[in-house]
Order: structure tokens, then sequence, then C-alpha cells
């Protein structure tokens, strides 16, 4: 044995660095500073986070660890029914007096207070104003009644036993077969298939008071509950009332053990799937492993290198998918965490009826190159300088970052210990680990993915597929891709974003402020107009719009199927010299987008980039409007591609009817008809490279919008030269109208099934109004208080469904002026004429005046903090000020809209929903079957 004396003190130094370096690496992460977290003597744990996205509200949240996993055989679907119950009485707040408070302050049920129950947890969630005196107190008391105060009343218990029962019956008919069948087979061994949240019918139907009562005093315990505040307040504040209403809730430890793991496969496993229901054809490769807490410096790190394994071999996979004859149209590497102990990776791989063997064989292919050659450094070197690119940019973009992104992030380090070191340090670890990752780190994570434990292959189709292989000859297939002569995967050098060729530019000849709105308004030499709205409601981000009227209302009849798929033809184009992959190599999506929209009306442009990339932008800009280049075999395989979505879709039963309505929605217009296979088959790649000419080669009717965190100055050079640059011809040109016009009188359409359990009613009350700003938001208005009516009368009163609503779908301005205004529900068949009686019980109720004045205050308090939000939204003032341009409306009228909100009477509305509500409405009824 070699004695200590005899290590040189050099040796003896490198030992000890080194042992350090482990250490350090295996440190736990620290907790952000700016998080107060902490845990009183009950065991509660709390989070609490100043933040100002938004403004003047607070995102709060309670996250019990009690979920259909804790439930006894007797209790199943109890956790889900005691979410419900919640909101039906406790201590501080009995019966629904809670709803009604929330309601008074503005709030609705659905968007801004909720509640969810899964596998693992039940949570309650609480978006709360906090310019409201009192209000974020009131929110949280309610939440610390949920942990121990709840009634728990008979009369709580049979409403929500109905409203609940309707609720997995609707489930029931709405295809839930093949996801119940897949989760049984992928988490066999478990416990999780045996607890499905939505719960047992019978066990609904039938269960004691004292069930529920039970799995409440047995669950929701102080040490099993995690509570999330992040908002626009002071912290010390919000500290001294959840200390008071949270600290001394009594806590009653939890004696029963839940098993959350799934076991490994002992074999393989396999599923193949044939469905009337299905319209695609997938092939998906699943691996369970152990769930990776991200809690270590670690873990972190090796989190990198499944996040750049998965990226770097995702790449390839597109290039097939993007190439000009792709053996299979799309593919997806990733992985997903189950519960609090499971993670599964997988490949997923769609394919085509004729290209099913081909498609699996260049799959497998695509992993044994990569088992046997492993990737290159290029590829690593591409990968890490994206990763770094993502991770630059969430730091820039973390001061705008909203409070629930931060109550999300918190629960995931409540529920499984994923750090909260913040977006800095994360950055921090990024470059310090990315160096040190090596190509044989990557190649040994892909290698055990595949060689590593037995997998679960799935392969499901529509009933027509004949040629759907079988596990056996999928191993076949595999097998033959081991055995084929594999050449090792080439780099090749990426072209670079530019445009070749010398651009003249023009200059803004006229500038102009949009009054109290921050707006600027440019007209360039060449006739192009330019708005301007710099912000910072999202650092780091700049949006941008582009419109002009045409669109493919333009086209002529043999064009117009062409021009309908045109935007979707031009999504698969290469840019220029660029290909489509390249430019994704280089820039990840979410840092620069730019894409051409052609709509029935308009064509466009449209996207967004952050700083770092605001010139490439502006080329994106260009290029999309003269240099799109995609030959014939892209639109040939486009055509297949929706022929043959077209042919699976028409093997459900449903679609006849779907058809119909389709087509008589608008009359049975040639141009609105559903498109078949013979329609498709009229797309041409001469038409498609016409029209995309055609559409984009006189830019002067465009108009473009930029809003984001930008400077003007260091914006207008590159708006000169790139915009400047397009070209004109001096054209006159508008939209066409077709006279594509819905169908006014009342008609029914009813599909129907053989023993239907449940069913869906829709209807349409569609007509033509004058399409002002005042009366869009009498829609608003009517939409919000009869939502609100339906679901007291309907839901909460008469208990006949789980699910009402009323909303404005839709209005248009250009070619004529019209709404449509949709009232849905779903419920038992027994209840349908009765539900229908109600409803017309509430529609006359509105139309008379005839109902509570708190819901016209509370939707007035809604529409004007909406606006509010809406004032700190860049996609908002984006939309806004290309609408606003398009409709003819002054800007400034954005001033004007809380003067708007507050000038609508109760008197103005009820003759305006008598005009909306007449009896020629589209009524449709699916009376369905489980599925």
């Amino acid at each position: 044995m070699k004695s200590w004396s005899k290590i040189s003190i050099k040796s003896l130094v490198f030992l000890i660095l080194l042992f350090k370096s482990q250490i350090t690496l295996s440190n736990e992460l620290p907790v952000d500073p700016s998080i107060q977290k902490g845990t009183f003597e009950n065991g509660l744990t709390y989070y609490i986070k100043e933040n100002t996205k938004p403004e003047n509200k607070a995102e709060l949240r309670l996250v019990i660890k009690a979920g259909s996993m804790m439930e006894e055989e007797h209790q199943k679907g109890l956790a889900h029914l005691l979410e419900h119950v919640a909101f039906n009485g406790s201590k501080n707040f009995p019966k629904n007096s809670i709803d009604e408070y929330f309601n008074s302050i503005g709030l609705n049920l659905g968007s801004h207070f909720n509640a969810f129950t899964g596998f693992d947890t039940t949570s309650y969630n609480i978006e709360i104003p906090t310019d409201i005196d009192g209000a974020l107190d009131k929110g949280l008391l309610f939440l610390s009644d949920i942990i121990r105060n709840l009634d728990l009343t008979d009369e709580s218990f049979e409403k929500e036993r109905k409203i609940v029962e309707e609720e997995i019956l609707s489930d029931l008919t709405s295809g839930i077969k093949y996801r119940d069948l897949f989760l049984t087979r992928l988490l066999d061994g478990s416990r999780y298939p045996k607890r499905f949240p939505r719960g047992d019918l019978e066990v609904i139907r039938n269960f004691e008071y004292d069930d529920v009562k039970d799995f409440y005093n047995d669950w929701y315990q102080p040490e099993n509950a995690g509570l999330f505040i992040v908002g626009d307040f002071d912290k010390k504040k919000v500290f001294q009332i959840i200390e008071k209403y949270f600290s001394n809730i009594q806590n009653k430890t939890i004696t029963k053990q839940i098993d959350f793991t799934v076991p490994d496969y002992t074999e393989e496993k396999f599923l193949r799937y044939q469905d009337e229901k299905e319209d695609r054809i997938e092939l998906s490769i699943l691996k369970r492993k152990d769930f990776l807490k991200i809690n270590t410096k670690e873990n972190y790190r090796s989190n990198i290198v499944k996040s750049l394994t998965y990226d770097i071999f995702q790449k390839r996979l597109d290039e097939v998918s993007y190439s000009n004859d792709p053996e299979f149209i799309k593919s997806v590497i990733s992985d997903f965490d189950f519960g609090q102990s499971n993670n599964f990776e997988y490949f997923l791989v769609r394919l085509t009826k004729e290209n099913i063997e081909r498609g699996i064989k260049r799959f497998y292919t695509e992993i044994e190159r990569a088992i046997k050659f492993g990737f290159n450094l290029t590829e690593l070197d591409e990968a890490k300088n994206r990763f770094l690119i993502s991770a630059e940019d969430n730091l820039l973009e973390s001061k705008s970052r909203t409070s629930v992104s931060y109550v999300d992030e918190f629960e995931r380090n409540f529920n499984y210990d994923e750090m909260i070191s913040g977006i800095e340090y994360e950055l921090k670890l990024n470059r310090e680990f990315l160096p040190t990752i090596s190509l044989s780190e990557i190649n040994q994570y892909f290698s055990s993915i595949i060689n590593e434990g037995y997998k679960f292959i799935e392969i499901k189709s529509p009933p027509n597929v004949e040629n759907l292989p079988n596990l056996d000859q999928i191993k076949i297939i595999q097998n033959s891709a081991k055995n084929a002569d594999i050449k090792p995967y080439e780099s090749v050098k990426l072209n670079k974003l530019q445009i070749n060729e010398d651009l003249k530019g023009s200059k803004i000849i006229k500038k102009s402020r949009v009054p109290y709105t921050g707006v600027q308004k440019f007209v360039l030499e060449n006739g192009v107009t330019v708005y301007l709205k710099p912000t910072d409601f999202e650092e780091n981000v700049i949006y941008f719009q582009s419109r002009s009227n045409g669109g493919y209302s333009i086209a002529d009849n043999d064009t117009f199927p062409t021009a309908k798929y045109l935007s979707n033809i031009l999504s698969l184009a290469d840019i220029g010299s660029l290909k489509k992959l390249d430019l994704r190599k280089q820039y990840p999506r979410k840092s620069l987008n730019v894409y051409p929209i052609i709509t029935q009306l308009q064509d466009g442009v449209d996207g967004y980039s952050t700083s770092q990339f605001l010139e490439e932008m502006f080329i994106l800009i260009y290029q999309n409007f003269y240099n799109l280049n995609f030959d014939k075999e892209v639109v040939e395989q486009f055509k297949d591609r929706q022929i043959d979505q077209y042919i699976n879709s028409s093997q459900d039963p449903q679609f006849e009817f779907n058809k119909n309505f389709y087509e008589e929605y608008y009359n049975k217009h040639p141009r609105s008809l559903y498109p078949d296979k013979e329609f498709f088959e009229k797309i041409t790649h001469e038409k498609a490279v016409s029209f995309y000419k055609d559409r984009f080669e006189d830019a002067k009717d465009f108009i473009f919008v930029f809003v984001g965190d930008f400077e003007v100055d260091k914006i207008e050079p590159l708006i000169e030269k790139y915009i400047g640059s397009l070209k004109i011809t001096n054209r006159e040109e508008s939209f066409v109208d077709h006279k594509i016009r819905f169908q006014e009188n009342y008609k029914l359409f009813l599909y129907e099934e053989e023993n239907p359990l449940n069913l869906n009613h829709i209807r349409f009350y569609n007509g033509y109004f004058k399409n002002t700003l005042k009366n869009r938001f009498k829609l608003y208005y009517i939409e919000d208080i009869l939502d609100s009516m339906l679901m007291d009368q309907v839901r909460e009163e008469k208990n006949l469904v789980y699910s009402i609503s009323a909303s404005s779908y839709d209005t248009t301005k250009y070619p004529v002026e019209t709404y449509s205004f949709i009232v849905s529900y779903a419920s038992s068949i027994k209840n349908e004429e009765k539900v229908n009686e109600e409803i017309k019980q509430v529609i006359n109720k509105f139309i008379n005046n005839d109902y509570e004045n708190n819901k016209f205050e509370n939707a007035k308090k809604t529409l004007l903090s909406e606006h509010l939000v809406n004032l700190k939204d860049n996609i908002f003032w984006m939309d806004l000020i290309s609408q606003y341009h398009s409709y003819g409306e002054p800007i400034t009228r954005i001033n004007y809209i809380d003067e708007i909100i507050n000038s609508i009477s109760r008197k103005e509305l009820s003759t305006f929903a008598e005009k909306v509500f007449n009896e020629d409405y589209l009524n449709i009824v699916e009376k369905l079957k489980e599925k």
C-alpha cells in the first residue's frame, strides 16, 4: 500500500481540488433571494415574491398534495368532487358568498378563479386585484378556509354530485377510450390506471357524505399544502396576512403512504390501435426512467446534456421531414414527467399511408446512424449556441415575467424539488457547464435512451389503414435498418441569412404622432405606412404585423384552391439561398420567427424577434416578400398530406355531419364548400408561385405595425433600408366580395349515435350590425352577464349541466358588418328539454332587463379591469393599431374605451340583446354514446 507521505504536494493539491469540485457540483442550488420561501411549524410551505407583471394584481395558488391517487376504492372521484364542494361554503364564506364576492370585484369563474384535480394534487387558483382594499386579504382567507374550514354540507354534496355526474358523462362521450387505454398500458403495474381523476360514475352516484369528509380530514393538512403568492404588493404585508391565517392551522399527521412509482418494464410493451376518431398515423416509442430532480448542480448539468442531445437528434429528424421526398412528415424527441417518480422519454413519428414501412425504416435508420457513428462536433457546437441564445434571451426577458409563470415554477419546486435559483443564476451555470460538456457525453446519453431498458411501442391509425404493422413486423423493419449499409452523418456549412442584392431603401418622408397613445406613424417614399409603439411591457421582444387588402378573395375559381392554402405551402419554403431548417439551426424559433399570411381578405407578413436579432427580422421581412423558394415536390407533398388527412378524417362517423354543417353555415357557397380530394388535386406549383408573387409585388398599400422593446432612432434606419426597399407598382386593389353570407334562418343540425349518453348543444346567433367600438363592447357586456346568469340558473341552481357558456364568437367589418354569438352546453340526454327551457328563461330575463343589477356592475368592473390589463400587452396594441387602421377608426379611441364602457346602459343592452337573440339561429345538437 502506498504511503501518503510518498504522494507529491502537487498530486495532493490536485486531489483536494478534484474532491472540492465534485462536492460543489453536487451541492444543492440556492434559492433566489427575491423569493421568500419558508415553512410554518404546522408544515405548510409558502412562497412569496413581488412582481408587477401584471400591475395591481396578484396570483394566488394553494396546492394540496391530495389527488385521485390518494383515494380509497370507495372514494374514486371524491378528490375531484371535493374540489367542487370547496366553493360551496366555508367558515368565513358561507354558501356561495365567495363567488358573490369575487364577482363583485370583477372576477369570473374560469378566467380569474378556478380549481383543478389531478392524479397527485389539487390546486386552487385566484387572480386577485391588489388595488381593491381587502381583496388580497379575503382571497388568502378563503384559501386558508379550504385547508381546514370547509362547511361540507349535505346540500353541497348533493348539488355537486349532480354536476360531477354531468362532467363524467361528458368526459365519457368525448373520446377518452384511447387516452384511458394508452395510460393503462403505459402505467401498467402502478396505482395510476386505477385512479383516473374524473372518478367512477357509480361512486359519484352512491357515495356517503362521510366518504368525502374522511378524504378531506385525511389529506387536507398544512404539511401537505403549498401556498404561492406572487404579485404587485408589499411582501412584508403579505407575510403578515398568511402568518395570521395559515400558521395556526392545526396539523394532523398523515400516516397513509402512496406508491407513485411505475415499475420498470420486464418486457417490451406494445399497443396497436385503430379507431374511427383517429385521423393520423403515428408511431411512438416510450421509455420510462426515474424522475431526475433538478435540485443540484450535477443534476442541472445532466439536464443540459439531455436538452442538447434532444436538440441535435431533432435537427436530424427535421432534415428528413423538410426534404423533397420525406419518408415521414413529422417527428419529435422529447420527454414528460408523470407524477412524482416517473419520467418518460419518447420518440414520435407521423407517417403517411403510402410510406408506413419506408417511414419506420428511415426513423430506425437515423437511430442506428446515431448509435453507430455518434454525433459530430459541428452539431454539438450549433446546439450549444442555440441553447445559450435561449438562455441569454430568458435573462433579458426575465423582468417581464408574469406572476403566473413564477407561481408555476414555485409549484414545481414544491412538488418536484425543482430549483428556484433565478434566471441570472441559471445563465451563470449554463455558461459554466456548456464548455465542459463533451461529445462523448452526448453520444453516451443517446445510447442510454436506445439501449437501456424495455420500451413501450405504440402505433395508431384510422381503420382504413390496412397495412398498419404489428410488433413483429415493426421489429423486422427495425432489424432491416440495423443491417443496412449506413453512412455517418455529415454536417454541411450553413448558409448565412443575407440578401444577395443591393438595397436602395427609401427615406421616411412624413412623421406624425397619435396623441396620448405613444404611437408614431411614418410614411416612406415608396408609399408604405409604418406604425411604431415602443413599450416596456416585455423586455427584449419586438412584434410586428403587416397587412394589405386582397387575400385569396382575389383568386379566380381555378386558382382558389391553391390560393386558399398558400400560407401553408409558404411555411415549407426555403428563404433565398437559406434552407428552412438551416434558419432554425442558427436561430431558435422563440428568438426569431417571420412568416407570410394570406387570409380570405388580406395578405401580410407577421413575426417577432429578440433585440439581438432585430436586423435579421428585417432581412426576413424583405425575403418573405420576394425570395421564398419552393419547388414542385414541396407542393405535391403538401397536396398528398392534405388528401391523406381528408381520407383519414372521412372515416369518422361524424364526418358527414361536420361537412354538412360547414357547408350549410355559408349557404353552400362554392367558395365555402368542404375541401375534398378533388379540391386539393387542383392545387398546382405554377399557380402557387404566381399567386405568391402577385400578392407581394406591390407593397404600397401595406401597413406595418411594430410594437415592443425597441428605440425608435435605432429601428428607423432598418425601416428605411428594408421596408423602404419594398417594391411598388401603384396598382389600385382591394378584396373581392364574393357574397359569401351565413345562413339566416333557423336550422337544426342533428347528429345522433345509438344509445346516446350525453349531448353537446351549440347555438349560433348570427346577424348584421353597425360594427362600431361601442357595439362591440355591447356584445362583450352581453357575453359576461349572460354567461354568469346561465351558470347561476342552469348549473348552480338547477344542477342540470357541468358546463354552459355564452360568448361573442366573432365580428367582421368587411365585406359586410356581422356578429356571431354562441350559447353552448353539455348535458345528459335526460336534461335536454329542461336545459333548453332554462336557457329560454334566462335570455328572456336579459331581454326584459329582469336581472340583478350587480350582474351589470360586475360586468362593467370586469371590462374596465381587462382593459387596463390590455393596455400593458404588446399583442393587444399590435392588433388594435392594425384593426383600427383597417376599420378606418381613429387610434385615439383607445383613450376613451373606459368612457365607452361606462356609457353603456342596461336598456341599451336589452335592446341590443333583443336583436341578437331571435329565433333564426343555427342549432347544432350532437347526441353521443360512450367512446
